[in-house]
This record gives C-alpha cells, sequence and structure tokens, in this order.
C-alpha cells in the first residue's frame, strides 16, 4: 500500500511540474511575441519620443510648427528633425512611401494614411505608428482637426472605416549616417581646409654661394618677374644723336674760323688844326 501510494505521488508531483512548465513557457512565448509588438530600432524609438513631446498642440491648416500643426506638416515637421524630407501634404507622402498594404507589416515609426471625411478613397490624413500588435491593430500619434496632436487607436470606428494603407520611411539606413551626414561632410571639408592652408605656408630655404639664407616661395605659390618692356625706336628717334653731332661740329668749326679771322679796324679820320691865315687864305 505504501509502495503504490508512494508511487502516485510521484506521478502526481511529476504531473504537475510539467504543468508548470509548460504554462510557464506559454507566458514567456506571450511575453516574446508582445515585446516583438513594440520591437524598434533607436531611430524608430527617438522618433516617437521626440513626436510625443508635441502632444496637445493645437491643431491649424497648414501649420508646420510647434505653434499649431495639420496632420501632414506634424508627421514632415518630426522626419525632419532626423534628416529625412517629407512632402508636405499627405498625399504627396502616401506617393513618396514605400506602400505596406497589409497592417501586420506595420512598425514603429510607419506612417499610417487614412481616407478623409468624405471617404472618396482618397488619402486625407496621415499619422507616425507608436505600437503595433500582432493582430494588426496599431496606435499611431496625429494632428487631428478637434483635439490637436494626440494618439488614437486603429480601433477606433472613425479611423477602422477610413484605414487605407502604410508607408515606410525609415527603410533600413542608418540612424547616424542620416542625421549627421552633413555635419561629417563639413568636418572633411575643413579639414581639407586646414592641409591645404598648412601646405601653402611652408617654405624652403636656399642657401646661396655666400652662405646667406634666403627663403623662397612654395610650389602653390606663382611668382612672376616682370620686365620693363623693350620700345623700339623710331627712325626719328634714331636719327636724333647724328643730328646733334653733326650740328655740334659744324658749331666748332664756326667758332674756329671766326678766331683766326679777326675784323679788320677801321681807321680813324685825320684831324688837321688849320691856323687862321689858312682858314683866310681857303675862304678867299
Amino acid at each position: 500500500m505504501h509502495f503504490f501510494k508512494y508511487q502516485r505521488d510521484i506521478y502526481c508531483k511529476f504531473f504537475y511540474t510539467l504543468l508548470i512548465s509548460l504554462l510557464l513557457t506559454s507566458c514567456g512565448t506571450n511575453r516574446k511575441i508582445a515585446v516583438g509588438e513594440s520591437n524598434s530600432g533607436s531611430i524608430e524609438k527617438d522618433v516617437i519620443a521626440y513626436a510625443k513631446k508635441f502632444l496637445h498642440t493645437p491643431y491649424r491648416s497648414g501649420g508646420q510648427a510647434p505653434g499649431g500643426f495639420d496632420c501632414s506638416g506634424f508627421t514632415s515637421f518630426v522626419y525632419q528633425k532626423f534628416g529625412y524630407k517629407l512632402h508636405k501634404s499627405s498625399s504627396g507622402q502616401a506617393l513618396q512611401t514605400p506602400s505596406l498594404d497589409n497592417a501586420k507589416e506595420l512598425r514603429v515609426g510607419d506612417l499610417v494614411f487614412f481616407e478623409g471625411r468624405r471617404q472618396n478613397g482618397v488619402v486625407g490624413h496621415v499619422g507616425i505608428v507608436t505600437e503595433v500588435k500582432t493582430n494588426g491593430q496599431f496606435r499611431f500619434i496625429h494632428s487631428s482637426t478637434s483635439n490637436g496632436v494626440i494618439i488614437s487607436s486603429s480601433e477606433e470606428p472613425y479611423y477602422k472605416s477610413r484605414y487605407i494603407k502604410g508607408g515606410r520611411v525609415i527603410n533600413g539606413k542608418s540612424y547616424y549616417a542620416a542625421k549627421h551626414a552633413k555635419k561629417q561632410k563639413k568636418q572633411v571639408s575643413e579639414k581639407k581646409e586646414i592641409r591645404k592652408s598648412k601646405t601653402e605656408k611652408k617654405t624652403i630655404t636656399v642657401i646661396n654661394p655666400d652662405n646667406t639664407p634666403q627663403l623662397t616661395p612654395t610650389p602653390t605659390e606663382k611668382t612672376t618677374i616682370e620686365e620693363a618692356p623693350s620700345v623700339p625706336l623710331n627712325k626719328t628717334q634714331e636719327q636724333e644723336p647724328d643730328k646733334r653731332e653733326k650740328e655740334e661740329q659744324i658749331m666748332q668749326i664756326v667758332q674756329s674760323v671766326m678766331s683766326q679771322q679777326e675784323p679788320t679796324s677801321v681807321p680813324k679820320p685825320a684831324v688837321t688844326v688849320l691856323s687862321e691865315a689858312d682858314t683866310k687864305a681857303s675862304v678867299t
């Protein structure tokens, strides 16, 4: 009796242990799925965290700033922070992003598009997915006309009847590459400019035969030697020296001739003194 009772207790313990392990396994599996529902990378988490900063921001038609958003202005403003440029309209964003027709394919950070009030099959509203469930249900943050920036559920009758499709903005590209691409490009250009300036400042020292150091410009600098242009002399300028020499020679000859032939002096008239007797005689 005791043996059978002991054996029964062992089977009961084994059965209870197996049952508990199965329950724990199923709970673990469900938990893993639940984690998978909100599985997202760093960029998706950053996008949602940034978008939630503007909760309760009022709606403004055509608004694209924290003072007031419309639906597409809100999504484009949020994604612009992370280096993604979206179209200004919800229909333009729907054409711009790859389509996700099955709601089960959605993930955090995707765009979701809805019809407008007319329900005419045309995209008229857009939001950003904040949470996804395995059955295709999701929650999204958006700028509504009545309540401004809020978080809504896809199960709400208004949005459930108007849901069209999803669109993927983050397509696996590196978040940090998208965010810091301009900064890295700027840093590279600055480094090139610094290297260029350093090479231009370098000089080469040349020792002259008299052992005096002399600085020469770097190869990057251009040295130009300007020479005085040789102006050809015209005929009048070429003949002027010869003409002057001839004139000087002629003047010298004239001067020498003039000095040799001195002018003869004109003889003065003789003055004769007549006496009174002579004078009388000449008169008579």
